[in-house]
């Protein structure tokens, strides 16, 4: 039995075949199937593709760094140390399966035996390792650091690979099981910066939900987006902005003179008339860190990623208010 044919066996739901450039295929983890490559020369390596992560980074490698980043599980990280270009995303991405699945990846690891060492005295194993994983370029890369042939390890390392890797599907679910309450349609893997992972229609206003990083003018952060294009209204461009938020952190909004928005906690920078009681009710549940309106769109802002049903009902039901510059004759909120 050949050595791909002998991890696929390991890996129950899996393809995987063999020739001159490695052993790839795809792996089944859960709901989602990976696309996976390993080669075993001139060390142990394992590649699995993801979604688009819109400048994603993350190394996973065992033993505690004070100072790297942490998820906030003693368990967890009293085990391994973390680095990321993006703390909230990192604590996102490592959920309960993902953690559970690289502790339990942890294999005993012999020191190397000098020559005069060789003798009859039994080798007890000194400590425990994983493989390293290190997420960049959309691609998660798990690594030993040295050659490896055991078809039992290295279909660990690969079932582990892709526990995290499909991490894009099990938040997915998420936002699949909010979307009948929303009326709106899910997608079935999630994408940093790309595809909405929600889509919906309020009146003749379509929405995108989308989770992103990246932006010009912006600091590079996971946030939630909600926008849609206006289909009619005043070309004069206005914003409301959470104070809350630090000034380092805030999305870029257009320029517009101030206004009192009789909301406590929001800047209103625009027309005042823009915000009568329906649209400061919908603000006060939805929460968002800033709304921005211009002559194209409608853009409404999250810090971070958000998954609580009413704050994305009213986030939407503003998002089309403004979209039309009254309120849409369709949709879920109440």
């Amino acid at each position: 039995m050949s050595v791909a044919a002998q991890i696929a066996e390991r890996l129950g739901e899996a393809r995987l075949v063999e020739d001159a450039s490695g052993i790839h295929g795809v792996v089944r983890s859960g709901d989602a199937f990976c696309a996976v490559r390993l080669r075993m020369l001139p060390v142990a390596e394992v590649f699995v593709q993801l979604p688009p992560l819109d400048g994603f980074e993350l190394a996973i490698r065992w033993g505690h760094r004070r100072g790297d980043a942490e998820i906030g599980e003693p368990s967890f990280d009293d085990r391994f140390g973390l680095a990321t270009n993006d703390p909230v995303l990192l604590s996102q991405w490592l959920d309960a399966p993902a953690r559970a699945a690289l502790i339990a990846s942890a294999y005993a690891y012999h020191e190397p035996r000098l020559a005069d060492d060789l003798d009859d005295r039994p080798i007890v194993p000194n400590t425990l390792r994983t493989w390293s994983y290190e997420l960049a370029g959309d691609t998660l890369a798990a690594t030993k650091g040295t050659t490896e042939y055991d078809p039992a390890r290295l279909a660990i390392a690969i079932e582990t690979a892709c526990v995290i890797a499909s991490r894009a599907h099990r938040w997915a679910a998420t936002y699949r099981a909010l979307a009948p309450a929303l009326d709106a349609t899910a997608r079935s893997e999630l994408a940093i910066g790309g595809a909405p992972i929600l889509t919906a229609t309020r009146g003749t206003v379509e929405l995108a939900v989308q989770l992103y990083r990246r932006r010009p003018g912006d600091p590079d952060r996971l946030r939630t987006r909600i926008e849609a294009l206006r289909v009619v209204g005043t070309s004069e461009p206005f914003s409301l902005v959470d104070r809350r938020v630090a000034r380092g952190q805030r999305p870029s909004v257009p320029d517009a003179d101030k206004a009192d928005s009789e909301l406590a906690d929001y800047q209103l920078r625009g027309p005042a008339t823009r915000l009568d009681d329906a649209t400061r009710g919908l603000v006060v549940v939805a929460r968002p860190a800033a709304v921005a309106v211009d002559a194209g769109r409608v853009e409404l802002i999250y810090d971070g990623a958000i998954d609580d049903r009413a704050r994305l009902d009213a986030g939407l039901a503003l998002v089309a208010r403004w979209a039309i510059d009254r309120a849409p004759l369709a949709g879920p909120y109440r």
